[in-house]
């Protein structure tokens, strides 16, 4: 893992991000706070305070100059907006990128993400991830009923999945976190903010 640089604001993130680049937040929403709570995980020796949310970063140079954030959100789904929506963000956020990966593995990750817009978010997916961490005997344990991408770390997985330079599967076939997404060994840390 590389140590990342420390942004002032989520403009100086932006201004070293680069398309097919992700995006990890901490929240103090109590969602957010639950999530993190669950699938925090011993890093180092100490236990390290898991992400809760996590987007992609792309652009339309035909368009714009200005980055746009592919996500999946609870009740709204996975949709894509002007990155600018996070600019007053007082969130912690980690800007991060695939090792390796070239130009044709970005434009396929950006695509799959584009191809997953509008579909619903599945809270199944959610109480699958919590069931596993508090419940690790259950009998779903391996259950993938849905597709992966309706949930945020799943969409980032489906995003880099038919790449070079996909994600590690999880653990039984469960579902990934934006936890277990940090710490893969293919995400190189870029620059922190907030």
């Amino acid at each position: 893992m590389t140590e990342p640089g420390v942004a002032g604001t989520f403009a100086d993130l932006l201004e070293v991000a680069q398309p097919g680049d992700y995006v990890f937040k901490w929240s103090t929403t109590p969602i957010s706070y639950a999530i993190e709570e669950l699938t925090e995980q011993v890093v180092n020796g100490h236990e390290e305070q898991a992400p809760s949310h996590v987007f992609t970063l792309c652009k339309f140079p035909e368009y714009s100059d200005e980055f746009f954030e592919m996500e999946s959100v609870f009740i709204y789904g996975c949709r894509l907006l002007p990155a600018s929506h996070y600019a007053k963000s007082p969130d912690r956020m980690l800007l991060c990128r695939r090792k390796g990966a070239t130009e044709a593995d970005i434009q396929k990750a950006i695509g799959a993400g584009l191809s997953a817009l509008g579909r619903q978010y599945q809270v199944k997916e959610e109480v699958e991830i919590a069931l596993n961490k508090l419940v690790p005997w259950h009998p779903f344990q391996k259950l993938r009923a849905t597709y992966n991408e309706l949930y945020c770390s799943g969409d980032l997985e489906w995003e880099w999945l038919n790449t070079a330079v996909p994600f590690t599967p999880a653990k039984n076939g469960g579902n990934l976190v934006p936890m277990a997404c940090m710490l893969d060994a293919g995400t190189e840390y870029v620059m922190w903010c907030n």
